[in-house]
């Protein structure tokens, strides 16, 4: 039992010492200055530099970011200088990027509660003008659907394929409160092509099961629109259909 005890002992102090000694994916300097600018705009602007405070703790947070997540690609709309090193950041997505364009470029993801505080933060200094839809609203109108029949179908390529299905009753309903009034998906838009066509009424969009990103083509134009945390609970539904991704 003591041998028992050592062992569990040791293979503990162990494991605390190799998460200690596991080095962070973004690892920045803890007492670098810190500057904030826009990055592609097309205005004038004049980088900001943060206080002391602020700039330790943003660090905090940059460094939990996590070198594995879904790349939507985006466009970065700030720029984060940490002392030499430029960070490029979607305040949308939280995908930050590290020699942006070059080949060693890198890619880093915030969590949810991580990036609304670095958010929290630069805001402070500067206007994020396409930031969070869970905090501010989108100037374009939130999709509004109302309908009882619900198709959906693979798609394949651009096109939905051949063979579609109809949804019960029960996840009609449960579908249709997941796709009200949700804000804009522009600033979500990956690169990827969507692998899911939903026909709601008449009314058909695609839909990229990875981003959650809903679109709909009006004539000439598309309107994406975002579906935010209820993405694996729309899948789950789809799943039961169809096969999500492309293959």
């Amino acid at each position: 039992m003591k041998r028992m005890f050592i062992a569990l002992l040791v293979l503990a102090i162990a494991m605390s010492l190799f998460v200690a000694c596991t080095p962070k994916p973004l690892q920045l300097k803890n007492h670098a200055d810190v500057i904030v600018d826009y990055y592609s705009s097309l205005e004038d602007t004049t980088p900001k530099s943060l206080n002391d405070e602020d700039a330790k703790q943003l660090i905090v947070y940059l460094e939990n970011a996590s070198d594995e997540g879904f790349k939507f690609f985006s466009m970065p709309n700030l720029a984060i200088s940490v002392g030499r090193r430029t960070l490029l950041y979607n305040s949308s997505t939280g995908e930050i990027i590290e020699n942006y364009g070059k080949k060693n470029e890198v890619y880093y993801f915030l969590g949810k509660e991580d990036r609304l505080a670095v958010n929290e933060i630069l805001g402070e200094y500067i206007h994020m003008k396409s930031s969070d839809a869970d905090e501010k609203p989108w100037e374009k109108p939130p999709l509004a659907i109302e309908g009882e029949g619900i198709q959906v179908a693979v798609m394949e390529g651009r096109a939905p394929g051949e063979d579609s299905f109809t949804l019960s009753e029960n996840h009609v309903t449960e579908l249709l409160t997941y796709l009200q009034n949700l804000p804009d998906g522009t600033n979500y838009l990956c690169k990827c092509l969507p692998d899911v066509s939903i026909t709601i009424d008449g009314r058909t969009f695609s839909y990229h099961s990875d981003s959650g990103v809903l679109t709909e083509k009006v004539g000439d134009k598309d309107s994406h629109y975002y579906v935010g945390d209820n993405r694996e609970a729309i899948n789950n539904i789809l799943k039961q259909y169809i096969t999500l991704g492309h293959h």
